[in-house]
């Protein structure tokens, strides 16, 4: 006599087992228990990682807006120049700082200001994507006689941050995609603070 098992995971196909051999049989199936339930405990905190990303993303937009909201809806919609060339800076400040802090980690003398400085672009290279959506929608209130809400914005933008992160799961082409809006992100940012703070000297001159 021989006994089904349950389907194999991989190739979904049964194992037939003799049914007087039990221990087999008992193995198998423990196994495949086992599988089945790592795979949807994988699934579950697959998906549960996503969405604490996507609540932080959320509260990270939402102060973000309230802290550069009027600077970005005042100075955003008066940008000079050709954006193209503010991609050059944007790729100096993501290039030139880790060079930066290479440097100061490697003389002794310096660590502490490398270490601040570690921890200051790695911030500001998670907030990124929540900058690049802000500018863009502020572009486009603009655009539209600013007749967009501060929740609007905010919404729109966190919808512009999934489709952003959604890209880096792109292997290579998503992570060039993501740096290439990184440096046009701090490119325009640093050239919307030079051209109201004229005063301050940033990357470019």
């Amino acid at each position: 006599f021989m006994v089904s098992a349950f389907p194999v995971v991989a190739s979904g196909k049964e194992i037939l087992f003799p049914i007087w051999d039990l221990p087999q049989l008992s193995g198998h199936l423990n196994a495949q228990i086992e599988e089945n339930w790592f795979s949807r405990g994988s699934a579950f905190w697959g998906y549960g990682l996503w969405f604490l990303n996507v609540i932080v993303h959320f509260f990270t937009l939402l102060l973000l807006n309230t802290l550069l909201g009027e600077f970005l809806a005042r100075s955003v919609g008066k940008f000079k120049g050709n954006r193209w060339k503010t991609f050059g800076p944007g790729l100096a400040y993501l290039i030139g700082i880790p060079v930066l802090i290479v440097y100061c980690l490697a003389t002794m003398l310096s660590i502490p200001f490398g270490l601040l400085l570690l921890a200051t672009y790695l911030i500001s290279i998670w907030l990124g994507d929540c900058l690049a959506a802000l500018l863009l929608c502020h572009l486009l209130n603009s655009r539209n006689e600013r007749s967009w809400s501060y929740w609007t914005i905010v919404l729109l933008s966190l919808g512009i941050v999934i489709t952003i992160d959604l890209l880096v799961f792109f292997p290579v082409l998503g992570i060039l995609i993501y740096i290439v809006i990184l440096a046009f992100t701090y490119g325009v940012f640093f050239n919307l603070v030079k051209q109201t703070y004229p005063n301050i000297n940033l990357l470019n001159k």
